[in-house]
């Protein structure tokens, strides 16, 4: 559990995303970790991992990884970890897997 309190605080209720360095340069691929992350956010305080596009959106824009003309595409190049479901995506079994694997990055 301690890699995971590098990444998310508990609260006793809910989790927050709290690693500031996403060791990335592009916003396209601080965009899908910052996904991947929200995703297993909501499977720690839901049972289901699922984003929805205005919490990704929110969190983008407050890690300086926002881009209005590709945020769509950015999601739709990575199919085999999101299920696009209306406003909201959820998380593969290959997603979920992919999100452990960011978090022991972000972790260290």
């Amino acid at each position: 559990m301690d890699l995971w309190a590098r990444v998310f605080n508990f609260d006793g209720t809910s989790y927050d995303i709290i690693v500031s360095d996403l060791k990335e340069k592009t916003k396209a691929k601080k965009q899908i970790k910052l996904g991947l992350l929200l995703g297993i956010k909501s499977l720690l305080e839901t049972g289901t991992p699922t984003l929805s596009k205005d919490s990704l959106f929110e969190l983008c824009k407050s890690h300086a990884a926002y881009d209005q003309a590709n945020f769509a595409v950015y999601m739709k190049k990575h199919k085999n970890w999101f299920l696009q479901k209306g406003d909201a995506w959820t998380l593969t079994v290959p997603g979920m897997e992919e999100a452990v694997t960011v978090i022991k990055e972000l972790a260290q």
